[in-house]
């Protein structure tokens, strides 16, 4: 029987979700026993003790062993045990994969981390003239290139990406661990998942480019990769890695280069729960300081940011990156000429593999938050704008400058007047400001089409009356030049 005589489940008097309880069927290797493994297989099936001990003598088919880092085992371990046999002193124990769900009967699988320069324990070097080193501010990270990060160079292409990051990570993980209470034969399953990053940081983008008429999109690059300290939260241990990418595409004619520096709070992952996958994300960020250089035609979009992803013991598990970029676009036809876009896009993956048996992985990508921060002078700029009216239909049909410099406008109204719609005089200063408004008609509709300043200053309405007439009438009317009827 799959976990005999347990009890109870969410409803249970005086139960603690967050406490993780733990089935007799999982063994936790201590360092005593991982002292005696002589060889352990490259996939992990085969582990070989060279001598024999009580936790390993009592290992039985079906047991989940973990076991933490060793020197055989340099991410720990989460299997299932298959057969065990002995050769003289020696305990071979043959294992498959295993899941949490295999090894924890209830509970929570927490951590929350902030990652600092002493948290790192190696770093990988792919691109030369980047270092990353403590943020002279403050407690976070800090990656500079010392030179330009050539990303393209093709005969006459050559494109560079340069500047700074600074960033805090900040990396939380949280996995509900559960069985139904009715279905005491059923094993524990995920209930809920959430892997969330959230990153302050500070950036300055610069992107150079000088290539023949050509369309451009290298292969992204990341300059650098840094292995983190392990995190253990109960039995499990949780492996994170920080890796910086960065890359650029677009279309160029002839030279350009954008800039800018950043500074936000971002925040991205994934929470699950109920069988729904739900983006987590939150932005706040300024752009500082654009600048761009241009000749010709472009759009091009450079980008530059950290990723924090998460194995567990020896299994790929989630990922999330956070990318701040630029986006730049001039065309000579377009109204404005060209527009620097700055925002935040978010990756985040949820490999659940070593989680769960039945909940699928998942991933999404999406937008954090966009917005222009430069752009050229508009070639037709919206001055200003007016409205006319009261609290029912009114409508305006025609207008013309008057030789003040004013505007004339022509129209119809239910809010004035006396009867239903009524024609509509409205006079303004240069500045769109009201400095006078008639009505005219009489108990049912009336209505002015189209109005002309007349040479004696005055004005001359035509539209159409119900009121005047058998029908519907052609309505002429003439103003002086203040909208009194003549």
């Amino acid at each position: 029987m799959y976990r005999q005589g347990r009890e109870g489940g969410h409803n249970s008097p005086g139960y603690t979700f967050e406490k993780m309880v733990i089935p007799d069927t999982t063994k936790t290797l201590d360092s005593s026993s991982t002292g005696k493994l002589k060889e352990v297989s490259a996939n992990l099936e085969k582990f070989t003790f060279e001598s024999r001990a009580p936790l390993i003598d009592s290992l039985s088919k079906g047991d989940m062993i973990i076991g933490g880092i060793s020197e055989k085992t340099p991410y720990g371990f989460l299997r299932k045990v298959k057969s065990i046999s002995k050769e003289g002193s020696k305990t071979i124990v043959t294992t498959e994969f295993a899941t949490l769900e295999d090894a924890i009967e209830r509970g929570t699988v927490y951590f929350k981390k902030t990652i600092t320069k002493a948290d790192i324990i190696s770093t990988t070097k792919k691109v030369q003239g980047v270092e990353l080193t403590s943020d002279p501010k403050g407690s976070g990270l800090e990656l500079k290139a010392s030179k330009d990060i050539v990303l393209s160079k093709k005969g006459y292409k050559k494109v560079t990406l340069s500047g700074s990051i600074t960033f805090t990570p900040e990396i939380e993980l949280k996995a509900d661990i559960d069985f139904d209470p009715l279905k005491k034969l059923q094993r524990p399953i995920l209930k809920s998942f959430l892997i969330k990053t959230t990153i302050n940081e500070r950036s300055e983008l610069k992107l150079t480019s000088e290539l023949e008429i050509a369309s451009f999109k290298p292969k992204p690059l990341t300059p650098l990769e840094a292995q983190i300290a392990p995190i253990t939260a109960g039995p499990v241990v949780f492996f994170p890695s920080l890796s910086v990418v960065a890359g650029a595409e677009g279309k160029i004619s002839a030279k350009m280069e954008m800039s800018a520096s950043q500074e936000g709070n971002l925040t991205a992952g994934l929470s699950y729960a109920g069988g729904i996958w739900n983006p987590i994300k939150g932005a706040r960020n300024q752009f500082n300081k654009p600048s761009c250089k241009t000749s010709v035609g472009l759009e091009a979009k450079a980008y530059l940011g950290p990723q924090l992803s998460v194995r567990v013991y020896s299994v790929a598990g989630p990922f999330v990156g956070i990318e701040g970029y630029l986006k730049f676009d001039a065309d000579s036809q377009e109204d404005p000429r060209w527009m620097l876009t700055g925002g935040v896009h978010a990756l985040v993956r949820a490999e659940l593999k070593i989680f769960s048996w039945l909940v699928a992985s998942y991933r999404k990508d999406f937008e954090m938050w966009k917005k222009v921060i430069a752009q050229a002078p508009k070639k037709n700029v919206q001055k200003w704008q007016k409205t006319f009216g009261g609290a029912d239909t009114d409508r305006a049909y025609s207008v013309q400058q008057t030789k003040d410099g004013g505007y004339i406008l022509a129209g119809e109204t239910i809010s004035y007047g006396a009867g239903e719609y009524d024609a509509w005089l409205i006079k303004t200063d240069a500045s769109g400001n009201l400095k006078w408004q008639k009505t005219f008609g009489g108990a049912n509709d009336d209505w002015a089409n189209s109005v002309q300043q007349t040479k004696d200053g005055g004005y001359i309405l035509a539209g159409g009356t119900f009121s005047f007439g058998n029908a519907s009438q052609a309505y002429l009317i003439k103003t002086d030049g203040n909208g009194k009827l003549l």
